[in-house]
C-alpha cells in the first residue's frame, strides 16, 4: 500500500521582492510504501524541505498532486522532527513527551505511561524530570524523537534531525533512530545531506538535483537489516552505492 503519491509536483513561492518567484521543486514524481524508510538527498535549497513541509500539509503545492493515504483514522497521519531538538524549555523530559498525547485528548494516565515507555526507549529514564537545559544537544534530540514516536502518527517527517549534532553523537542516535522504527514500523521520510546518514537509515534514497528539485535517481539500498551505523562502513556494497550517489549528487553540489 502506497502511504504517500506525489505526482508531478511543483511547489513556487514569492521570492524576498514579493514581485519575482522562486520554483523550489518541480515536476516531482514518487510514491511511498507502508512502513518504508525513505531518505531526500540532494543539496541545499533543491527543496527537499519544501517537499516534507507540503506532505505535512504545512505547504501548498503548486500543481501536480500530492496524496497522503491513511490507515487508521484513529492516528494522526504526520509528525514532524526537525532540525534542532525543538523541545520546550520549561517542559521536563516527560512532560515534553507527553505533549503530543495530551493535545490529542488522551487520557492523562495513558499519557504518562506512553511517554515513560518511549523515554525508556531512548535510555533517559534518569532524566524524566530534568529539564533541557540540564541535557547535553544529543539528549534533546532524544527528547524529540521520543515525542514524535510516542505521538504515534502514521508518517514521521524528518528534516536533517541530527545535523547539527557531533559525528559521535549522530552515529549514536542513527543506530537508535532505527531500533525505535523497526520496533514501530513508521514510514518515515527522512531529509539528510549526508550520503554516509542516507545509506545507513534507508531502504531507499530519492536523489535531488539543484534547484528547482527534480528527481534524479530513486535509488534502492540493498543493504541487510538490522544495519549498525559503523559495521556497515565495512560492507563492499556500501562503498559502491557511496560512490554511484555521489556521482549523481557532485554535479549538483558543484
Amino acid at each position: 500500500m502506497s502511504k504517500i503519491v506525489a505526482d508531478k509536483v511543483t511547489i513556487r513561492y514569492a521570492d524576498r521582492s514579493g514581485v519575482g518567484e522562486v520554483i523550489a521543486v518541480q515536476d516531482v514524481s514518487f510514491s511511498v510504501a507502508e512502513g518504508e524508510f525513505v531518505c531526500l538527498v540532494g543539496p541545499s535549497g533543491c527543496g527537499k524541505t519544501s517537499l516534507l513541509r507540503a506532505i505535512a500539509g504545512l505547504q501548498p503545492i503548486s500543481s501536480g498532486a500530492l496524496q497522503v493515504q491513511r490507515s487508521d483514522d484513529k492516528r494522526p497521519a504526520t509528525a514532524m522532527v526537525f532540525q534542532g531538538a525543538a523541545v520546550f524549555p520549561w517542559m521536563t523530559v516527560l512532560e515534553n513527551v507527553s505533549y503530543g498525547l495530551r493535545t490529542r485528548g488522551l487520557p492523562y494516565a495513558q499519557q504518562i505511561a506512553i511517554a515513560h515507555e518511549w523515554i525508556a526507549r531512548v535510555k533517559l529514564e534518569r532524566f524524566a524530570e530534568a529539564y533541557p537545559y540540564q541535557l547535553s544537544g544529543g539528549m534533546q534530540q532524544r527528547v524529540g524523537l521520543a515525542r514524535a514516536f510516542a505521538y504515534n502518527a502514521e508518517i514521521l517527517l524528518m528534516d536533517e534531525p541530527f545535523g547539527a549534532l557531533d559525528a559521535q553523537t549522530r552515529l549514536i542516535l542513527q543506530d537508535t533512530l532505527l531500533e525505535l522504527w523497526q520496533a514501530s514500523g513508521n514510514t518515515i521520510i527522512f531529509v539528510t545531506h549526508s550520503i554516509d546518514e542516507a545509506l545507513t537509515l534507508a531502504d531507499r534514497l530519492l536523489i535531488m538535483s539543484a534547484r528547482p528539485g527534480r528527481i534524479l535517481s530513486d535509488e534502492r539500498v540493498q543493504l541487510p537489516r538490522p544495519r549498525e551505523a559503523v559495521a556497515l562502513r565495512s560492507d563492499p556494497h556500501y562503498g559502491e552505492l557511496f560512490g554511484k550517489v555521489w556521482s549523481l549528487l557532485r554535479a549538483q553540489v558543484a
